[in-house]
């Protein structure tokens, strides 16, 4: 099998912003993920389903805004499997 055209996986902490009612909140979280900046991870949909359900509790029925604000302490883990893509 030919491993080296399959992107990388990395674990990132996260700074996010998430809103609740009117009031704005912080909040670091682990994650792992195949895209390498804010922009990318917040338009892939598994990534943002993992941080809203980190941020979010379970029978929260309002309106999920997120936002990345920073991406740091990058560690590469490996390569993504074929079943990923």
């Amino acid at each position: 099998m030919d491993y080296d055209d399959l992107p990388h996986v990395y674990f990132y902490t996260v700074d996010v912003s998430f809103k609740k009612g009117k009031t704005t909140y912080n909040r670091t979280v682990k994650l792992v993920t195949k895209c390498r900046t804010p922009g990318e991870v917040m338009r892939d949909p598994i990534s943002m389903e993992r941080i809203r359900k980190v941020v979010y509790a379970k029978k929260y029925k309002g309106q999920k805004h997120v936002m990345i604000r920073r991406m740091y302490n990058e560690v590469q883990l490996g390569k993504v499997t074929k079943k990923a893509l």
